[in-house]
């Protein structure tokens, strides 16, 4: 990496979720998938119910601090689903890792920010057997991953529960997907429901929150806390404990709405949100949007972040073109490596940066997407 700079140190620090950055994997959707009969259909309706319940508590002005802050609760919701199918700790492990797929680049991007001792957090979403097999795939430490807790054996069901609990799949998967029209008079949300859909909503409401939480699996969800929205901005603060840096020294890539409240976090508190082939509620919340078919380009912005501080890689951003990279990237003192790893790709696949703008904002909508559709194949948004 960058070997003229390396005798100071910078106090600053690379952050980054794990979906869409180094692995192609929806955890939560694959292990529902896996083990429920149409999982993946009946996590994308709580998943539904879940971000309505966010954006609502926002609308109404009860919810403080960052947009989207409380998102991530279907991943809790799924656990007692998983149990009643039989789903385990073991099961859990032994799937997540033989169903590991790595982007292109992100293990040579890792290995970088090793060698040149650049501190690194994953703030993952996914549930932590999945993290502790790539952990032990890339041989990266643990202790520097935040992770969702699974903790499926620690609450026993029985067999009563058990076909309660799959009958209650069975009615969440008749249910339409909960859909809202947006609503003129709330710009920040796109929150009314059409009215066919309340009554489903409110059976959500009872089923997740009285008939489950009422059943002896029901601790798993009292006892369970999401890493997504406020958990990934505590994961951040408590990254930063342990190195001791500032918060304008972070740099976090993120690329959906589990991490919207993490990039407005580090944005307002000085650092550099940086999208990557992020969703809509990603890109409304970052400063920087990336899109790319390979995790190689975080190396570059991650060296020139750690080394030069954001306005240094404001400076790459606003001049980024492929015919005057190689001027731009002598300029800025990139290693060598990164320079060849950047220019291995094809003139068609070069990484796309930008400033993210009102003006800009829904083209960067339409490419990130684009891109996010390539890499991860189908996502539901």
């Amino acid at each position: 990496m960058n070997q003229g700079l390396k005798k100071e140190r910078s106090h600053r620090q690379v952050n980054l979720a794990c979906q869409g950055l180094i692995t192609r994997n929806n955890n939560a959707f694959e292990l529902a998938r896996h083990f429920i009969p149409k999982g993946d259909l009946l996590l994308w309706r709580l998943e539904r119910y879940d971000l309505f319940r966010g954006e609502a508590s926002l609308l109404e002005g009860s919810q403080k601090g960052y947009p989207y802050q409380e998102v991530g609760k279907f991943l809790i919701y799924l656990i007692p689903f998983l149990k009643a199918f039989g789903a385990t700790e073991q099961r859990v492990a032994e799937y997540s890792t033989v169903s590991l797929s790595l982007m292109p680049g992100a293990e040579k991007f890792l290995q970088m920010l090793q060698a040149a001792s650049i501190p690194c957090f994953i703030v993952s979403s996914a549930f932590r057997p999945f993290i502790r097999s790539l952990c032990r795939l890339l041989g990266f430490e643990e202790s520097l991953t935040y992770s969702t807790p699974l903790d499926i054996d620690d609450v026993a069901i029985d067999i009563s529960e058990q076909e309660v609990l799959k009958d209650i799949a069975d009615e969440i998967l008749n249910m339409p997907l909960l859909s809202w029209r947006n609503d003129s008079a709330a710009p920040q949300c796109r929150q009314v429901f059409l009215k066919e859909h309340i009554s489903y909503c409110q059976r959500l409401e009872s089923i997740l929150n009285d008939e489950i939480a009422n059943m002896q699996i029901g601790k798993l969800l009292s006892r369970g806390l999401a890493l997504a929205g406020k958990g990934k901005v505590a994961a951040i603060k408590d990254s930063l404990e342990k190195t001791g840096n500032p918060a304008e020294g972070v740099i976090y890539f993120g690329s959906s709405i589990l991490d919207a409240a993490a990039l407005s976090w580090v944005r307002a508190a000085g650092g550099l949100a940086v999208s990557f082939n992020g969703d809509r509620a990603a890109l409304q919340s970052a400063e920087v949007a990336v899109m790319s078919g390979n995790s190689a380009i975080l190396a570059i912005l991650s060296d020139i972040f750690y080394y030069q501080g954001k306005e240094a890689v404001l400076e790459l951003i606003n001049t980024w073109d492929l015919q005057h990279i190689q001027i731009q990237t002598e300029k800025l003192k990139i290693h060598p490596s990164l320079i060849s790893e950047l220019f291995s790709h094809e003139p068609e696949s070069f990484p796309l940066l930008d400033l993210i703008t009102d003006e800009n904002l829904e083209r960067l909508v339409e490419a990130s997407q684009s891109c996010r559709r390539m890499t991860l194949g189908e996502v539901w948004e």
